[in-house]
């Protein structure tokens, strides 16, 4: 799938949201009640359809990271605007990573509706947060420049699959079905910590 469809899709979902109407008090809401419990079920849903992660430690909880971007910490000395924008900011490399993750799933077939369906709402909910701050906050791009294309987080997963495999800590054919459908993985696995951030930011407004 070319960058320029993914971000087709993306948009049509942004703009299909209804955070034009969300007000900044319920954005912690959304994160917390909707958001985070909607990843985990997208996490487990991942575990249960491939063992060969489930099975692994060190697939399972790797030391690789997808879509997190360094941004400076939120906190009660920043101002509400500089708070909103690094949460912004931290939301901004999940849109499109997400994006990519239920359109593979989609085209599986069947056995794998609930996993898609899952991560669009994933997709959906994180759109909807980012696109409310976005609504609360002047001067804020669409979607900042330099996002990592498919191509990119496709080679920087099959790299980190290919070491594992050569330290002799997993034994996988690396295809580009497995690349992309850990790469899904890891962008569950990075947005856990990263709504764990983008909720302090919340809190420090």
């Amino acid at each position: 799938m070319t960058y320029n469809v993914l971000l087709g899709a993306m948009i049509i979902t942004v703009l299909g949201s209804v955070a034009s109407t969300t007000h900044l008090s319920s954005i912690n809401v959304i994160v917390k009640a909707i958001l985070q419990p909607t990843r985990i079920n997208a996490t487990r849903q991942m575990l249960n359809l491939y063992p060969w992660i489930r099975n692994n430690w060190d697939l399972k909880e790797p030391e690789f990271y997808l879509g997190q971007e360094i941004t400076p910490l939120c906190s009660g000395n920043k101002t509400r605007t500089d708070n909103l924008s690094i949460a912004y900011l931290k939301l901004s490399g999940f849109v499109l990573p997400l994006t990519m993750a239920y359109t593979h799933e989609e085209t599986k077939g069947n056995q794998h509706y609930r996993l898609a369906k899952v991560l669009k709402d994933t997709s959906w909910w994180l759109n909807n947060t980012y696109m409310a701050i976005y609504h609360n906050v002047s001067g804020l791009t669409l979607l900042p420049p330099n996002q990592k294309t498919e191509a990119e987080l496709d080679e920087y997963t099959r790299v980190f699959l290919q070491a594992l495999v050569n330290d002799k800590r997993v034994s996988l054919t690396i295809t580009d079905d497995v690349v992309k459908t850990y790469r899904n993985y890891a962008i569950l696995y990075t947005l856990k910590d990263v709504i764990r951030e983008v909720l302090s930011c919340f809190q420090s407004i």
